[in-house]
């Protein structure tokens, strides 16, 4: 909610204001729409607000893939998305791992 009072704060005078999210940032755009009011949003990539929460995933092993940790977690991962070759190394996974978690956590709560 802060970055969305932040951009609202941004004084763009006359000129019509658009808003563009992709996956987890279509909920910050949609957060900022919501205040702000622009002439348009365009969100790509992640359900609607209202379909957002892990209860409502349709992966009825692992809804919620932020509680999964090591192997179970890129299992899990792996059979929602396919293999990735980019993810093949471990020293990729961990690099990644804490990140793309929170990822998760933020959207499964959402």
């Amino acid at each position: 909610r802060e970055i969305a009072d932040e951009l609202c704060a941004l004084d763009c005078g006359d000129v019509p204001v658009c808003y563009f999210g992709h996956s987890v940032g279509s909920w910050l755009a949609y957060e900022t729409a919501a205040v702000a009011s622009p002439a348009k949003l365009f969100a790509s990539g992640v359900r609607a607000p209202s379909l957002a929460h892990w209860l409502n995933d349709l992966d009825g092993v692992n809804p919620r893939l932020s509680v999964l940790e090591g192997d179970t977690f890129w299992d899990a991962f792996n059979a929602r998305y396919g293999k990735n070759v980019n993810l093949s190394s471990s020293a990729t996974r961990n690099a990644i791992l804490e990140s793309l978690v929170n990822d998760f956590r933020l959207s499964e709560n959402y």
